[in-house]
């Protein structure tokens, strides 16, 4: 699960972050962050406009994965490189919800 996240957080969608909040429905054709660079790595604002693509992107790509929250680590070493932490439950095969949070970087 946590390389699953890791790659999809690690690509990049094609579309802009102000595009890709305003999907009604995700695919394939979008799978992936959009880019980030322009943000601050400083700024409140900024990490919370990433949580919520990090989460969108989850939401749609990750169906295993039901995200309770997204913590995006101040300050970001760089604006190439931010760490987020996801907690949250996996949908196991039997249908059982294992807790679970976990670390990524995302670069």
């Amino acid at each position: 699960m946590i390389h699953a996240v890791s790659a999809l957080l690690n690509t990049r969608s094609p579309f802009s972050l102000s595009v890709c909040s305003q999907l009604t429905r995700r695919t394939v054709l979008d799978y992936g962050l959009p880019d980030f660079l322009h943000l601050s790595p400083l700024s409140r604002e900024a990490s919370y406009q990433l949580a919520r693509a990090v989460r969108e992107a989850i939401d749609a790509h990750e169906k295993r994965l039901i995200v309770d929250t997204i913590d995006v680590q101040l300050p970001r070493p760089s604006r190439e490189i931010f760490r987020v932490v996801v907690t949250g439950s996996i949908r196991t095969r039997r249908g059982d919800l294992e807790r679970v949070s976990f670390p990524i970087e995302v670069q």
